[in-house]
C-alpha cells in the first residue's frame, strides 16, 4: 500500500462538540511519547493505513488527539504500550502516572 495521505496540520475540531466524529470508523495511530514528540515520518495505523506526518517542528500529540478527518473515518493518536521496570508491559499514560506515585528513592 503507498503513502497517499500527508498529514501537515491537524484538523480544527470544536472540542466541546464531538459529534462531527460520530459515526464514523476510529482507526489510530498507537505512538511512545518519543515518537509523540517527534512528529515526522511514514507509519501505518491500526487498520493497515499508510500515513506521513509532516507536523511543524515543535507539535507535540496528547493520546486522543484527532490527526485526520474524513468523510467516513477519523485517525486519533493513542499511547503505545511501555515496558515497566519490573518487564511487565503498560500504556504510557499510565506508566506516567505511576511513577509520579512513586515515593523518592532514600540514600541511606
Amino acid at each position: 500500500m503507498s503513502t497517499n495521505l500527508v498529514i501537515d496540520h491537524l484538523p480544527h475540531l470544536d472540542a466541546a462538540n464531538p459529534a462531527g466524529l460520530a459515526g464514523k470508523e476510529r482507526d489510530c495511530l498507537r505512538l511512545t511519547s518519543e515518537q509523540r514528540r517527534w512528529v515526522r515520518g511514514r507509519l501505518t495505523t491500526a487498520a493497515g493505513r499508510e500515513v506521513a506526518l509532516a507536523l511543524p517542528t515543535g507539535t507535540v500529540l496528547a493520546p486522543a488527539a484527532v490527526l485526520w478527518v474524513d468523510e467516513n473515518w477519523f485517525l486519533a493518536v493513542e499511547a503505545a504500550p511501555v515496558p515497566s521496570s519490573t518487564g511487565a508491559w503498560q500504556n504510557a499514560a499510565t506508566a506516567h502516572s505511576h511513577a509520579a506515585a512513586l515515593p523518592a528513592a532514600s540514600s541511606t
